[in-house]
């Protein structure tokens, strides 16, 4: 996935774009690289069946790997039913919004 494209990509989709803060726009739209890892896919039980999925898209600033030349953004995938064609993306800044987030997106508060 092409850096700027990739990071465009992720706020298309999201439902949240405004979270990201202008410079940390531009940070992912010249970063070196891209990389997702997923950390958690749970669901609620019925009978308000939500999926969630949750992604640490981290972007690689620079040509050679360190903790402070990279840019964290967290998405959270939710789904509605098990076969869900139009799931809600939200994204996150820190790990430590994700819990909220998930129970805003679930509760629908």
């Amino acid at each position: 996935m092409a850096n700027a494209a990739g990071g465009r990509a992720l706020l298309d989709r999201a439902s949240n774009p405004g979270v990201v803060p202008d410079e940390l726009r531009r940070a992912v739209a010249s970063a070196h690289s891209h990389h997702h890892l997923e950390l958690d896919w749970q669901a609620s039980p019925d009978p308000q069946r939500f999926t969630w999925r949750v992604l640490h898209h981290w972007y690689q600033l620079t040509e050679h790997y360190a903790d402070d030349q990279r840019a964290d953004v967290y998405e959270v995938v939710v789904t509605r039913r098990l076969h869900d064609d139009e799931p809600t993306h939200h994204l996150a800044l820190s790990e430590d919004d994700l819990p909220g987030l998930i129970a805003r997106c679930i509760t629908g508060a």
